[in-house]
């Protein structure tokens, strides 16, 4: 197990933090008129910021790593860690979200149709072909961010099986999916919001641009297991203010380009 890494575990807390304040902005909404939407409608950018910090704690975490028996291992770790705590919190939320009297009963989960949709969010699967990138959200409304979390880890774990080549099996599938497949039917795009109705309905998934987040996060953590070193210290700070701007500028114009690349 790699160490920990602070300014990691800093991002994560951030992202994590923009989520729960865009989804709480509403409450601002009836203090001041739009007051909420202006400051936290960019707080959604914290989902994107998961996902690259995903991609790069997997380069992080998997260095050397290769062969049947890591692969194995890899995937056992991330559902255990992910499965039983989403499966339990999704429950809770039914119950709690269905149920104004607070007694045992459930109607809700008594319906065929919920019943399904309960079954695919526990398989990860997305409700609908349309409306990317949620795809009918889940039966707890953010779980639809773990669809692709649990894609991502499935992918990345299979890319162990092939040890050195590991790099150039996992590109090659991004490709194909990403790029090739979009291409090859006129429909390539870096908007998640784009429907492309593949069939089956997980295919749109699949190729949806907003996993080019975890690709990002793959990039930088392979950056950061190279030797390349920037120690100007005059170059750092440009790079930060240019940053800074950059992402001030974004969260100002209510982040209008949404998730994704764009």
């Amino acid at each position: 197990m790699k160490d920990r890494i602070d300014f990691i575990q800093a991002l994560r807390g951030i992202a994590a933090l923009a989520v729960v304040f865009f989804h709480g902005r509403t409450i601002l909404n009836d203090i001041g008129p739009g007051l909420g939407n202006q400051l936290f409608t960019a707080g959604a950018a914290g989902v994107d910021l998961f996902f690259i910090i995903s991609g790069f704690i997997m380069v992080y975490t998997t260095a050397g790593a290769g062969g049947v028996r890591d692969a194995a291992e890899f995937m056992v770790k991330r559902v255990s860690r992910v499965w039983p705590v989403y499966v339990v919190l999704t429950l809770v939320f039914i119950w709690a979200n269905n149920n104004v009297d607070f007694n045992m009963a459930l109607p809700w989960i008594e319906q065929p149709m919920h019943i399904v949709h309960l079954v695919k969010s526990f398989m990860f699967y997305p409700l609908a072909a349309t409306g990317g990138p949620h795809y009918g959200e889940a039966a707890m409304g953010t779980g639809w961010t773990l669809n692709y979390e649990m894609y991502f880890y499935a992918v990345f774990g299979a890319s162990l099986l092939f040890g050195k080549w590991r790099w150039a099996a996992l590109g090659g599938w991004f490709a194909v999916t990403l790029v090739a497949i979009p291409a090859a039917t006129a429909q390539f795009t870096f908007s998640p919001y784009v429907d492309k109705v593949y069939w089956p309905a997980y295919l749109n998934l699949v190729t949806n641009p907003i996993i080019f987040d975890f690709l990002i996060g793959v990039g930088i953590g392979l950056l950061y297991r190279t030797r390349i070193q920037v120690k100007n210290g005059e170059v750092l700070g440009v790079a930060l203010m240019l940053a800074f701007a950059a992402g001030f500028f974004q969260w100002a114009n209510l982040f209008y380009g949404g998730h994704g690349l764009t």
